[in-house]
This record gives C-alpha cells, sequence and structure tokens, in this order.
C-alpha cells in the first residue's frame, strides 16, 4: 500500500472517530434529560408549552394544570390488524387528548416485561409520571427510534415541540408538564398479552376500555402480509389462534365485570357503519362531536389515495370490512382454510363472526 493510500486510510478513520464521538455526546446530552427534572422549563420548552396551552384554550377553553388523578383516561386495546391504529387516531382528535401510541413497542425481545410493569407503566403514562423509571426507558427507546414515529401520533403536542426543538419532544420534564395541561390521557395497545387488563381496570377506577375485534380470518390474513412477510419471522396458526381465543376470552370477562367501562367494537360494525358506531364510542367515553373528529372521519372512511399501502388509516369503508372474502388467491384461500380448521378459530368465529 503506497503512503498517500495510508494516509487516506488513516484520515477516513480520524473522521470516523470523530462523527461517532461527536454523536455521542449529543446523544448522551439530550439522554441525559430524560433523567433530570429541573425545577423550571427552559426557554425553549416555556416557548412550547405556552403555545400548546394556546391552542388547548381556543380549541375547547381547557387551560392550566388539572389534577392528574382526575383525568379521563381511555385503552384502546387490540390484536395487531384490527383498526386500532385509525380508531385511536380518531379518538386523539378531540381537544384535550394527550395520546400515547403502542408503548409496549419498547418492551420487546430481551427488554420485555412481565405484566406487572406493563400495568405501571400504562398507569404512570395516565398520571403523567416521568419520572418513573420505566417510562424514562419507553422515552428513551422512542428517542433511539425516532424514524418510527410513535411520538409523532401525539400530533398537537409533537407539532408544538418540533417547531422549537425535535428533541425537545423526547424530554422527560416537558412530557410532563405537557400531559399534565390535557384532561385526558389516551393508551393504544396491541401487545395487549402483556398487560393484566382486569386488574388494569380494577386499579383505577378513571380508566375506560375500548376493545376492537376483528375476524380471525382476516387478521391472520393481514398479519402473513405484512408482518411476516416484512420480518421473515411469524407465529404459527395455532399459537395465534391459541393467544386470540385467549384475548376474546379475557376482554368478555372484563365486559362482563365491568359493562360500563368496557366497549367492545367489531371492525367489521365500524367499517359498515362508522358514523353510528361513532356515536356509540363517543357516549361511551362521554365525548361530544367536534369538527375536527368529523372532518378525520370522513376522509379516512372515503379515502382512495393510500389504498395500497397496508399500514395507512384511510379505508373505502363501504368496501373494507370484508375485503379479504374477495382474493380467491391460493395463498389467501389457504391461509383462510388454515385458520378455519383450528378448534381456537373455530370458537372465535362461531361466537362472534358467523354471520
Amino acid at each position: 500500500m503506497s503512503f498517500v493510500s495510508s494516509l487516506t486510510v488513516v484520515l477516513v478513520l480520524c473522521l470516523w472517530v470523530a462523527i461517532t464521538l461527536a454523536f455521542y455526546a449529543v446523544f448522551t446530552k439530550h439522554v441525559a434529560n430524560f433523567l433530570v427534572f429541573d425545577s423550571e422549563p427552559s426557554s425553549s420548552e416555556s416557548d412550547a408549552l405556552q403555545e400548546l396551552r394556546r391552542q388547548l384554550r381556543d380549541e375547547d377553553g381547557i387551560y392550566g394544570l388539572t389534577t392528574p388523578e382526575l383525568r379521563q383516561k381511555t385503552v384502546i386495546l387490540s390484536e395487531p390488524r384490527s383498526g386500532s391504529s385509525f380508531l385511536a387516531g380518531f379518538v386523539a382528535q378531540f381537544p384535550g387528548t394527550f395520546f400515547h401510541f403502542e408503548p409496549l413497542k419498547a418492551f420487546h425481545g430481551d427488554a420485555a416485561i412481565d405484566a406487572f410493569d406493563a400495568n405501571n407503566l400504562i398507569e404512570s403514562l395516565f398520571t403523567c409520571d416521568y419520572k418513573a423509571s420505566i417510562v424514562k426507558k419507553f422515552i428513551g427507546y422512542f428517542y433511539r427510534h425516532a424514524q418510527l414515529g410513535f411520538f409523532d401520533r401525539n400530533a398537537r403536542v409533537f407539532q408544538k415541540c418540533s417547531s422549537v426543538d425535535w428533541a425537545l419532544c423526547y424530554e422527560a420534564d416537558f412530557n410532563e408538564r405537557a400531559c399534565e395541561m390535557h384532561p385526558t390521557g389516551l393508551v393504544k395497545i396491541i401487545r395487549h398479552e402483556k398487560i393484566d387488563l382486569e386488574k388494569l381496570i380494577e386499579d383505577d377506577e378513571m380508566i375506560k376500555v375500548v376493545v376492537i375485534i376483528r375476524d380471525p380470518r382476516a387478521i391472520r390474513l393481514s398479519h402473513i402480509r405484512t408482518f411476516c412477510h416484512e420480518s421473515g419471522l411469524c407465529e404459527d396458526t395455532n399459537r395465534f389462534c391459541l393467544r386470540y381465543e385467549s384475548f376474546i376470552k379475557t376482554i368478555s370477562k372484563v365486559k362482563t365485570n365491568y359493562p360500563d367501562r368496557t366497549l367492545i367494537v367489531k371492525y367489521e360494525d365500524f367499517m359498515e357503519r362508522p358514523w353510528e358506531e361513532s356515536r356509540t364510542l363517543l357516549s361511551h367515553l362521554n365525548l361530544k362531536w367536534t369538527g375536527r373528529a368529523r372532518r378525520y372521519l370522513k376522509s379516512h372512511m372515503s379515502h382512495r389515495d393510500k389504498l395500497n399501502d397496508p399500514y395507512s388509516t384511510f379505508r373505502l369503508s363501504e368496501r373494507q370490512a370484508f375485503a379479504w372474502k374477495n382474493d380467491h388467491s391460493d395463498s389467501a384461500q389457504e391461509i383462510v382454510n388454515e385458520v378455519e380448521e383450528n378448534s381456537h378459530c373455530q370458537e372465535v368465529i362461531l361466537e362472534h363472526f358467523d354471520d
């Protein structure tokens, strides 16, 4: 190797080390903000909070801090590929709603937590307790994986903080103060097997639950064509059906024990009758229609531009409910037949989807 070539390699390595150290310095500076709570907000934080207060006040007269124990708390729960992102997005349109989108995503694989810790995380988020160690792990994960866009779903808040300083959106101080301004907390969960739903409701009388169920044949088909196709990893049909049957039994028990605080929504019914089902949902959550909510529902139920995006929440409602039945390909029929022949899924289909 020539002297020039050797020098080039050394310079490239030095540059790489310098960039890495600079990134590490920025990263650790912001991670430190997850752990330290200042007595007074920074100037940038004050600017974002002031804009947020102004927006809340303009929207519906909500202003100032609320007592965390008196906050209305909503859990939207479902199996993946069942419409929970759409429905949670709808509820998040209502003024005064602070939205946590799939917080349990931060605790999978080697970082998995048990139901006790999962419940603690949810209750800490509902009470705006960003000092809790498990919340620090949650917010740190989503800072490191900001490309997932999960914090972006809390649109009102994210718009205000990101316009000042993107990193501010992931700071514990800011999130705690912003959370306390909102009289409603909303958490959307698809990893339902990780929580103890009945105990969550039993421990906090302010929690209401909206559960979305969908025909397991449609769910399984969607699973395989999205998650499984992209990752190359997928649970087998029997494991899926066993888990889904257990989920249905759990929510049925919770509905029996807490009928006034639990609403079960069939995905198919909502797609066929979105306005009627929305009224039922809003009645359950003690919410009144707003122009923003109407626009969201109207645009998402009649949108044609994003129909080929499997992760889009935009749908043509009149054809979405049973679209899977119109797929007559060999691969689709094989998946559907596997589900129909499984005893655990058979129970679910017969009880809820045998129309």
